[in-house]
């Protein structure tokens, strides 16, 4: 069952960003990196992550947390995590000069779930091997969900 839970919330909280962009439109869209640019000329991270994604994947992390019986605090923490890997991923993709969505393989899903979920690991105890198939079972639902997504024109681009 843990498994289940811990991989709903880590979808929830990579998935609220996304649904208050289709829920908000271009409001609150004030991206993390203040459109700066890095030495490089590129973005540091890019338009697309916003503190408008953050707020929603924190506060959707801290609700459902509660709801499944877990502290709030372990939900926005777990969906903080979440949001660090997203980041790091987005700025490792613009400094190796991949466009803002672009597919970049396992690095897509592997920092955004394994960070959270070390933190479940270290302040839950949960088992390492659970961790992993969580991970696992994470990638998995990425690569399936993403087309279907894109499909009903919840996704930009079909990955």
């Amino acid at each position: 069952m843990q498994v289940i839970e811990l991989l709903l919330l880590l979808v929830a909280c990579n998935g609220a960003p996304v649904v208050a962009t289709r829920m908000c439109g271009a409001r609150g869209e004030w991206p993390v990196d203040g459109g700066r640019m890095a030495k490089d000329g590129r973005r540091w991270l890019g338009a697309s992550k916003t503190w408008r994604g953050l707020l929603a994947s924190v506060s959707t992390g801290a609700l459902l947390a509660w709801v499944m019986g877990w502290s709030p605090w372990f939900g926005a923490g777990f969906a903080a995590l979440c949001m660090v890997g997203d980041l790091l991923t987005s700025f490792v993709k613009r400094r190796i000069g991949m466009e803002s969505g672009g597919r970049f393989m396992l690095m897509d899903q592997i920092p955004e779930s394994l960070l959270p979920l070390w933190f479940a690991w270290f302040v839950g105890e949960f088992p390492a091997v659970l961790i992993l198939q969580v991970v696992a079972l994470f990638v998995l639902v990425c690569l399936v969900s993403s087309p279907i997504l894109f499909r009903l024109g919840i996704r930009r681009r079909p990955h």
